[in-house]
């Protein structure tokens, strides 16, 4: 096993300063816990998938190691983290709420409480287990949106549902909770000697299970599900390592399992899909390295460079995965969109800006928004296939080959710097669009600006 030595010293400065510098969450971020090397300090980072940087989320915690620990939360925006950090005891674990900005509270009454399967569905719910021991079958439980405790009742009303979940999602298209067990860590197979994969059908509250639930195979012997990940258009994508194809994808309506690659890797601590890049980043735990894996892949994939060590130096996989996800707008959305590159300044040195708020799903409204133009500019919209970086008009042209240019203009007092802006609906309806990425970029025309143009940032799209 390769290790990447960095001095220990480097990484707590850079620790201990990076909270200033933590903004807003983005969505499609990735959490990475790692410990320092040497000093075998804990550490969440959060990763850009689009640079591989680092910034240090939280440090010096003890985690003791349940799947599905930790999880974003859509409707609190914060990380929910169940772990133990100073001045409690190294085993006193509590439920956290973690900010972008790196400060945090505990949530009341999970004092002491591990907990495992943390599943946020975007509107204050958040189901889980209390993780009593390693082979337990445990109620499924939900927080709600006021951080009261509820029992997930099963299909008769009286009773908590008892069954074990080492991960779950939630799936809003069948208002189910869908979620794995690992062959040797679960008592509870769907069929001898493989992991599981099962649906939990819930009544519209989410109060109650609704009817039967079911279950298929999805590893073989010794497999272990490491995470899910929701995929654009809507499937979702397994990370088993040791399996014949270690990264499979499982249609949420029939539980139908597909291979999607076979990464020739067998200590793998989580996988996910990466908009950005159009691959799965794959945390490889044996060389302690990222990878970069495309579909059909039979190879260990490219590695996937990071400016911070993402590997504890460890071996072996249990469920308990080292790879989280940012999802902004929760579970129900399958699509993504990230802002990227920089923009060229107009008037009064402010640069142009590019968001897109709501969620691109196929058959669902979002809205482009354009901010921050000089009052009442015309310009162009252009949309392209592919990121790009072109010299263009003293700044960048984000986007190459550009298929389509839209005329507008912007709203504000004309000529005013930063006042006019602009958003539009937009609604896409073709099914066949699930999965498309396309990438945006505004240009305006601005005589305070240098070749009398002001440039946005780059805007990409995944369609859902």
């Amino acid at each position: 096993m390769s290790v990447r030595f960095v001095a220990p010293f480097v990484l707590l400065t850079f620790a201990s300063s990076a909270f200033a510098q933590l903004g807003p969450w983005k969505d499609g971020e990735l959490l990475i816990r790692t410990v320092v090397p040497f000093t075998q300090t804990q550490v969440l980072y959060r990763m850009d998938p689009a640079t591989g940087h680092g910034d240090v989320l939280a440090s010096g915690f003890n985690h003791t190691g349940w799947s599905g620990s930790i999880a974003y939360d859509p409707a609190r925006s914060q990380v929910l983290m169940s772990t133990a950090f100073p001045p409690d005891g190294t085993f006193f674990t509590r439920l956290w709420a973690l900010n972008s900005n790196g400060t945090r509270v505990s949530i009341p009454g999970f004092e002491n409480v591990p907990l495992r399967a943390l599943c946020p569905v975007g509107d204050g719910r958040v189901y889980f287990q209390r993780n009593s021991g390693s082979w337990s079958v445990d109620a499924i439980e939900y927080l709600d949106a006021n951080d009261v405790v509820h029992p997930l009742l099963d299909a008769t009303g009286t009773s908590a549902l008892m069954y074990r979940a080492e991960h779950l999602v939630y799936h809003a298209p069948t208002n189910s909770l869908i979620g794995t067990n690992s062959e040797w860590w679960s008592p509870q197979d769907c069929q001898p000697f493989t992991s599981t994969v099962f649906r939990i059908p819930l009544t519209p509250d989410g109060s109650q299970v609704a009817g039967p639930i079911v279950c298929a195979p999805c590893g073989g012997f010794g497999s272990v599900v490491m995470n899910i990940d929701q995929m654009p258009g809507g499937s979702l994508l397994l990370t088993t390592p040791y399996a014949s194809h270690n990264l499979v994808t499982v249609d949420p309506f029939t539980l139908a399992v597909t291979p999607w690659a076979n990464a020739a890797v067998s200590d793998i601590d989580g996988a996910y899909y990466a908009p950005q890049t159009g691959t799965v980043l794959m945390l490889d735990d044996w060389t302690n390295t990222m990878r970069s894996i495309s579909f059909g892949s039979i190879t260990a994939g490219a590695e996937f460079v990071t400016d911070f060590v993402v590997s504890s130096g460890s071996s072996g996989s249990s469920p308990s995965e080292s790879m989280y996800e940012i999802d902004l707008n929760g579970p129900q959305c399958f699509g993504f969109a990230g802002v990227y590159g920089d923009g060229l300044a107009g008037g009064g040195g402010i640069k142009p800006s590019l968001t897109a708020t709501g969620c691109p799903n196929v058959g669902d409204v979002f809205t482009i928004g354009i901010g921050q133009v000089v009052g009442g500019a015309s310009g162009l919209l252009f949309v392209g296939l592919n990121p790009a970086s072109i010299p263009l008009a003293g700044g960048t042209l984000l986007t190459s080959p550009i298929v389509l240019s839209l005329p507008l203009t912007v709203g504000g007092t004309p000529g005013a710097h930063a006042a006019g802006s602009i958003e539009f609906p937009v609604l896409l309806s073709d099914p066949a669009l699930a999965g498309f990425t396309f990438y945006l970029q505004g240009a305006f025309a601005d005589t305070d600006a240098i070749f009398d143009a002001s440039l946005t940032n780059g805007l990409q799209i995944t369609m859902g």
